[in-house]
């Protein structure tokens, strides 16, 4: 109950850039999946989404490599407003 609750007021806001820890750690498996269609919904929304975790299953199914390459000044300028 209290990490589904914690994963609600993540994202009651709809945030642009969301961190997450370990978010279906002691869920059941249902609830797991749930989470997993919750955070796939939310990235196809155009939500990027930072997630850890020790399950390598659960990483293989959520994992999402863009081919383009990063460039971490825009990226910053686009969170902050400011140039580095």
């Amino acid at each position: 109950m209290k990490q589904r609750l914690m994963i609600a007021r993540a994202i009651l806001n709809k945030p642009s850039l969301l961190f997450l820890d370990e978010p279906t750690s002691s869920l059941d498996p249902g609830t797991s999946q749930e989470i997993h269609k919750l955070l796939r919904e939310l990235n196809s929304e155009g939500t990027t989404i930072f997630l850890t975790t020790h399950n390598m299953d659960e990483a293989d199914k959520l994992l999402s490599i863009h081919s383009k390459e990063l460039n971490l000044e825009e990226i910053f300028l686009k969170l902050t407003g400011r140039s580095l």
